[in-house]
Protein backbone atom coordinates (compact mmCIF):
# COMPACT_ATOMS: atom_id res chain seq x y z
CA UNK A 1 0.00 0.00 0.00
CA UNK A 2 1.75 3.39 -1.09
CA UNK A 3 1.53 6.27 2.05
CA UNK A 4 -0.90 8.51 2.53
CA UNK A 5 -0.10 12.31 2.72
CA UNK A 6 -1.17 14.03 5.87
CA UNK A 7 -2.52 17.57 6.11
CA UNK A 8 -2.10 19.59 8.76
CA UNK A 9 -6.05 19.38 10.28
CA UNK A 10 -5.33 15.51 10.45
CA UNK A 11 -2.00 15.68 12.23
CA UNK A 12 -3.45 18.38 15.14
CA UNK A 13 -6.54 15.90 15.80
CA UNK A 14 -4.31 13.45 16.01
CA UNK A 15 -2.25 15.69 18.74
CA UNK A 16 -5.32 17.14 20.04
CA UNK A 17 -6.66 15.86 23.21
CA UNK A 18 -10.36 14.82 22.67
CA UNK A 19 -10.14 14.93 19.15
CA UNK A 20 -11.88 12.59 16.66
CA UNK A 21 -11.06 9.34 17.54
CA UNK A 22 -11.47 7.95 14.12
CA UNK A 23 -8.43 10.02 12.74
CA UNK A 24 -6.46 9.62 15.69
CA UNK A 25 -7.08 5.91 15.10
CA UNK A 26 -5.85 6.14 11.32
CA UNK A 27 -2.93 8.54 12.01
CA UNK A 28 -1.67 6.08 14.55
CA UNK A 29 -2.58 2.69 12.17
CA UNK A 30 -0.54 4.78 9.04
CA UNK A 31 2.07 5.86 11.91
CA UNK A 32 2.89 2.26 12.95
CA UNK A 33 2.94 0.88 9.27
CA UNK A 34 5.38 3.99 8.34
CA UNK A 35 2.75 4.70 5.84
CA UNK A 36 2.12 8.29 6.86
CA UNK A 37 4.19 10.97 4.71
CA UNK A 38 4.49 14.76 5.08
CA UNK A 39 5.79 17.90 3.10
CA UNK A 40 7.43 20.86 4.62
CA UNK A 41 4.19 23.36 3.71
CA UNK A 42 3.22 21.09 6.76
CA UNK A 43 6.24 20.68 8.81
CA UNK A 44 5.90 24.06 8.76
CA UNK A 45 2.26 24.85 9.79
CA UNK A 46 2.66 22.06 12.20
CA UNK A 47 5.96 23.76 13.93
CA UNK A 48 4.13 27.28 13.54
CA UNK A 49 1.50 26.58 15.86
CA UNK A 50 3.15 24.25 18.22
CA UNK A 51 3.24 24.90 21.92
CA UNK A 52 6.44 24.68 23.91
CA UNK A 53 5.04 21.51 25.68
CA UNK A 54 3.78 19.94 22.57
CA UNK A 55 6.92 20.43 20.93
CA UNK A 56 9.27 17.09 21.08
CA UNK A 57 5.75 14.82 20.86
CA UNK A 58 5.11 16.76 17.42
CA UNK A 59 9.09 16.21 16.51
CA UNK A 60 9.39 12.79 17.42
CA UNK A 61 5.81 12.24 15.77
CA UNK A 62 7.69 14.26 12.38
CA UNK A 63 10.91 11.74 12.58
CA UNK A 64 8.88 8.79 12.19
CA UNK A 65 6.82 9.71 8.96
CA UNK A 66 8.45 10.05 5.68
CA UNK A 67 8.72 13.16 4.75
CA UNK A 68 8.37 14.16 0.57
CA UNK A 69 10.17 16.54 -1.28
CA UNK A 70 8.56 18.92 -3.61
CA UNK A 71 9.64 19.59 -7.14
CA UNK A 72 9.09 22.58 -9.61
CA UNK A 73 6.57 20.18 -10.87
CA UNK A 74 4.23 20.14 -8.26
CA UNK A 75 4.19 23.98 -7.94
CA UNK A 76 3.17 24.31 -11.48
CA UNK A 77 0.46 21.85 -11.40
CA UNK A 78 -0.95 23.56 -8.09
CA UNK A 79 -1.13 26.78 -10.18
CA UNK A 80 -2.79 25.43 -12.56
CA UNK A 81 -5.06 23.79 -10.65
CA UNK A 82 -5.65 27.14 -8.63
CA UNK A 83 -6.03 28.82 -11.55
CA UNK A 84 -8.91 26.00 -13.09
CA UNK A 85 -10.82 25.89 -9.44
CA UNK A 86 -10.57 29.87 -9.29
CA UNK A 87 -12.12 30.09 -12.86
CA UNK A 88 -15.04 27.67 -11.83
CA UNK A 89 -15.77 29.97 -8.82
CA UNK A 90 -13.41 28.43 -5.97
CA UNK A 91 -10.58 29.44 -3.89
CA UNK A 92 -8.57 27.15 -2.47
CA UNK A 93 -5.57 27.96 -0.21
CA UNK A 94 -2.06 28.05 -2.22
CA UNK A 95 -0.88 25.15 0.28
CA UNK A 96 -3.39 22.83 0.00
CA UNK A 97 -3.00 23.17 -3.81
CA UNK A 98 0.57 22.38 -3.08
CA UNK A 99 0.07 19.55 -0.93
CA UNK A 100 -2.35 17.98 -3.53
CA UNK A 101 -0.32 18.24 -6.30
CA UNK A 102 2.78 16.37 -4.39
CA UNK A 103 -0.20 13.87 -3.71
CA UNK A 104 -1.58 13.27 -7.11
CA UNK A 105 2.27 13.26 -8.56
CA UNK A 106 3.30 10.61 -5.87
CA UNK A 107 -0.04 8.74 -6.57
CA UNK A 108 -1.37 9.21 -2.61
CA UNK A 109 -4.56 9.35 -1.11
CA UNK A 110 -4.52 12.79 1.04
CA UNK A 111 -5.46 12.28 4.80
CA UNK A 112 -7.81 15.59 5.85
CA UNK A 113 -10.56 17.15 7.93
CA UNK A 114 -10.44 20.12 5.44
CA UNK A 115 -12.93 18.09 2.57
CA UNK A 116 -14.86 21.27 1.83
CA UNK A 117 -11.12 22.47 0.22
CA UNK A 118 -9.26 19.24 -1.29
CA UNK A 119 -12.55 17.82 -2.00
CA UNK A 120 -12.89 20.42 -4.96
CA UNK A 121 -9.55 19.10 -6.40
CA UNK A 122 -9.92 16.95 -9.51
CA UNK A 123 -8.32 13.09 -9.55
CA UNK A 124 -7.57 13.87 -5.83
CA UNK A 125 -8.28 10.84 -3.22
CA UNK A 126 -9.06 11.74 0.67
CA UNK A 127 -9.07 9.48 3.48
Amino acid sequence: MPAVLADTSAIIEFFRPGGREETRQEVARLLDAGQIAVCGIVIAELLQGVREDEREPLVDFLAEAQTWELRTEDYTRAGELGNGLRRKGHKIPLSDLIIAALALRMKAQVLTLDLKDFGQIPGLKLV
